[in-house]
């Protein structure tokens, strides 16, 4: 097929979810969302080739939420012979090679990797090379708290726990719904078992002298979500409240 050139630049779906809540009166989702446009070849390289890619973007997207980025208009991507960079279309239905392929841009299990030498999959929010622990295992939850033991007993104030939230999870591992394609899992992990287990830990902390503080990074999309951590008194002492971080930038 002849290169043809891009017409336009591909949007992609909005970073901070669908549009279920629209109704006939409001005003289009779009008139007042934040675009940001990004240039895959230079925004970021995922695998150390020196030209950015799909995987690039996808690991930076917890990034552009907390920006307060609602859509991505990615520049093209499509298979190109690229005379001009990507913008001479060759296939406008597949992803040119040096960039990814259809299930990077389709974000098929992005939180999911085969392990080389076991042939299994595992879980990861983040980086590949951080696994999630599970906390359904009694012996990690106890291995865990001897962690915070190990330092307390050395006279530590107290820990900054990063995404605390995401140490429960719902046990049959769903999929998110297509309506947040984009938003990082970890925006959406908001699991009631997590609070018993945070408990836990605050018990362990209030159990030594002097006041220690439990601080909670729980990086989800509403003051209101984050305000349930700190339970009865009983969860986490204080809450980063990204929510209202991310309002004061965009006012």
């Amino acid at each position: 097929m002849a290169a043809e050139h891009a017409a336009n630049p591909l949007l992609y779906s909005r970073v901070m979810g669908g549009r279920e809540n629209m109704t006939a009166e409001s005003t289009p989702w779009w008139r007042d969302a934040v675009f940001y446009q990004i240039y895959p070849r230079s925004f970021a390289d995922s695998n150390g080739d020196g030209v950015g890619d799909i995987d690039g973007i996808r690991a930076h997207l917890a990034a552009l939420v907390w920006l307060g980025i609602d859509v991505l208009w990615i520049s093209p991507f499509y298979r190109s012979p690229m005379a001009d960079f990507g913008y001479d279309v060759s296939d406008y239905c597949e992803v040119d090679p040096i960039f990814g392929d259809l299930a990077a841009f389709d974000l098929t299990a992005p939180a999911w990797s085969v392990h080389p030498e076991t042939g299994e999959w595992y879980l990861h929010l983040f980086d590949p090379a951080q696994p999630d622990l599970n906390w359904d295992e009694p012996a990690v939850v106890e291995a865990m708290h001897d962690v915070l033991r190990f330092w307390l007993d050395r006279g530590v104030d107290g820990f900054r726990a990063d995404v605390l939230h995401t140490i429960g999870k719902f046990p049959d591992l769903p999929d998110d719904p297509p309506a947040v394609a984009g938003v990082p899992h970890c925006a959406l992990n908001d699991v009631p078992v997590t609070h018993e287990r945070i408990r836990s830990i605050r018990a362990l902390i209030d159990s030594y002298p002097d006041e220690r503080v439990l601080v909670g990074e729980i990086y989800l999309m509403t003051t209101e979500a984050i305000a349930a951590y700190y339970g009865e008194g009983d969860e986490v002492h204080m809450a980063f409240n990204f929510p209202a971080i991310v309002r004061r930038l965009q006012w």
